[in-house]
């Protein structure tokens, strides 16, 4: 399956991982779980 990150989950896993959810956290952190992780290119930005 394919995942879009939204920006402020982005930013969330970045700076306080705590603030996400345990299943967004387990999801992010084992790449097992998707095909692709993808973020809008204007998130960094």
């Amino acid at each position: 399956m394919t995942y879009l990150m939204d920006t402020h989950v982005w930013i969330w896993w970045n700076q306080r991982p705590q603030s996400l959810s345990h299943r967004v956290r387990s999801l992010i952190g084992n790449p097992a779980e998707y095909s692709e992780l993808l973020l809008s290119a204007i998130s960094p930005w």
